[in-house]
């Protein structure tokens, strides 16, 4: 678990999002609205979109090089 959960606002770019994805290393995005939880973003999801299909793969790929260099380690 992560003490820090990074979050993302209903109005925030779909690129931003990715990006901000793949540099935590995060596969999923809970959506926050004044407080409350009212979305969850996967990268499955954006995948799915044209337009950030790249932003997804792209986040994805550094996210499986960010755990195979470590070893099996957490």
């Amino acid at each position: 678990m992560t003490a820090k959960v990074i979050t993302a606002r209903p109005d925030m770019e779909v690129a931003l999002a990715a990006g901000l994805m793949g540099r935590e290393q995060i596969r999923r995005l809970p959506v926050m609205e004044n407080g409350r939880l009212c979305g969850m973003v996967s990268l499955g999801d954006l995948a799915m979109q044209d337009e950030t299909s790249i932003d997804a793969g792209d986040a994805l790929t550094e996210i499986s090089n960010n755990l195979s260099s470590r070893d099996g380690r957490l």
